[in-house]
């Protein structure tokens, strides 16, 4: 059996994602409590562990090449993860961990952290008119439910808040840009996570040291998620988020600067790494290359991180009509939590995807109807999904046994698919087999319950392979 040291040596050498906002300290008040500068930088552990590891950060670079052809086929598979009558319900355990009174923070805190988590991934929170008119039409939400554990491993019944008094005054930065994982164990000083498959673990530690810099928290990505690579992965038993314990919650009375730094947004933002997004400005700084992007079509290229609330900034200010201000309200980017208010459509399906798939028992779906016998007196909108797209799939707003008949015709006005019938209970492609090629299409989708016809114009482009 390992012992403690032991653990430590191996998790030292983990290659992080450490996703926090650097805050540094302005003043150290008498009763021990910690005064930010409101113009502090917000920076991730992730960029310090790749300027510590050079040949680390060349493999990286290497790899995202090819990461773009993957993310592309999987955008496909991106549409097919929403359900629109499903709820999905998600078990959260606090481990507070405490080296003084100060640190142990109320179970209000934790009891507006769980509202402020369910209302910005459900965007229900209160600012979304706040959003940039610009944005609001790509705004995205999840119909995920976070509610605090009631029933431990064993069975027995829990408030989902577990407290421990801890002899580490700050779990903070070690050497080399790794970082300390101390809190994720019992026997260093720590708190075992609960069954990491079942449980939404949620470490809150000091993450500082006196009159030293610190992370506001940072999560584990989706073991086998794409896009990160093997160098920034976890073991399961560390699965989870760590927050530092002023970030807890709305208007937390530990923080000194909850406009900026608070406000329960650092929670939402290091969920976003949990289930698998990047920041807005992707792999590396100071470049507006989409090689280096997030991987998300819907968020606009961005060459860095953002601080405080500029809803004017454009890093990447190119000539091209249609550029677009950095997405500088995005959870995923390094503004105040003021500030923050949105995930896009694309975020969101991306996260909705990456749990099914890689955490798939993190989970409970609660179905409030039955999504395939929906009766045919609904209004069923078809719409195509992965349009442009190297393959036709259709689909209707709502899962239902209503029929469609498509046909397709080029622009010449040539048959390409003619009165293919299918029923509109699941995303449906269109067999390769009518071999079109690239180009512009007219699709016709007429719904065979009423004869109602919807028109689509489709664009094919090349072939992505299988």
């Amino acid at each position: 059996m390992r012992n403690g040291s032991q653990i430590l040596q191996e998790t030292d050498k983990l290659k992080y994602y450490l996703c926090g906002r650097m805050l540094r300290y302005f003043a150290f008040l008498i009763l021990s409590a910690v005064m930010l500068s409101a113009s502090a930088q917000h920076t991730c552990g992730f960029d310090h562990y790749l300027d510590a590891n050079p040949e680390i950060k060349a493999q990286l670079i290497n790899q995202t090449q090819s990461f773009q052809t993957q993310n592309k086929k999987q955008q496909l598979r991106r549409g097919f993860t929403y359900s629109y009558d499903t709820v999905y319900e998600i078990k959260v355990v606090f481990h507070v961990l405490y080296n003084n009174s100060f640190e142990n923070i109320p179970d209000s805190c934790i009891y507006t952290q769980m509202e402020v988590l369910n209302e910005d991934f459900n965007r229900t929170n209160r600012d979304t008119g706040e959003t940039l008119d610009v944005f609001k039409s790509v705004a995205g939400k999840l119909p995920f439910k976070f509610v605090l554990a009631d029933k431990d491993p064993d069975g027995n019944p829990t408030s989902g808040i577990i407290r421990k008094s801890t002899n580490i005054t700050a779990f903070n930065q070690t050497s080399g840009g790794n970082y300390d994982s101390r809190m994720k164990f019992d026997v260093l000083g720590g708190s075992d996570a609960w069954d990491t498959d079942k449980y939404l673990n949620i470490w809150v530690c000091d993450m500082f040291g006196v009159a030293s810099g610190g992370v506001a928290g940072y999560a584990t990505p989706p073991i086998g998620a794409a896009n990160w690579p093997s160098n920034v992965q976890f073991p399961k038993q560390q699965q989870g988020a760590v927050v530092h314990f002023y970030t807890v919650g709305r208007y937390n009375p530990r923080a000194t600067s909850n406009g900026s730094f608070g406000l329960g947004r650092t929670a939402t933002h290091e969920l976003g790494h949990y289930f698998g997004l990047f920041h807005t400005w992707g792999l590396r700084q100071s470049t507006c290359s989409e090689a280096w992007d997030d991987f998300i079509d819907d968020t606009p290229n961005t060459a860095s991180a953002n601080n405080g609330c500029n809803l004017r900034r454009n890093s990447c200010d190119f000539t091209v009509p249609g550029d677009l201000v950095d997405m500088v309200q995005n959870y995923m980017d390094y503004t105040f939590g003021s500030c923050q208010n949105i995930f896009t459509e694309e975020q969101c399906a991306l996260m909705l995807f990456n749990m099914k798939q890689f955490r798939p028992e993190i989970y409970t779906p609660i179905v409030s109807k039955d999504s395939t016998f929906i009766p045919d007196t609904l209004d069923v909108v078809p719409v195509l999904y992965s349009n442009p797209g190297d393959r036709l799939i259709v689909a209707a707003n709502i899962f239902t046994s209503t029929q469609f008949k498509m046909n397709v015709f080029d622009v010449t006005g040539r048959s390409i698919v003619k009165d293919f019938v299918f029923a509109a209970d699941k995303p449906q492609e269109i067999p390769n087999s009518f071999g079109w090629s690239e180009g512009q299409y007219i699709v016709q989708l007429t719904n065979m319950s009423n004869n109602e016809m919807s028109t689509f114009r489709f664009q094919k482009i090349y072939n992505l392979g299988n």
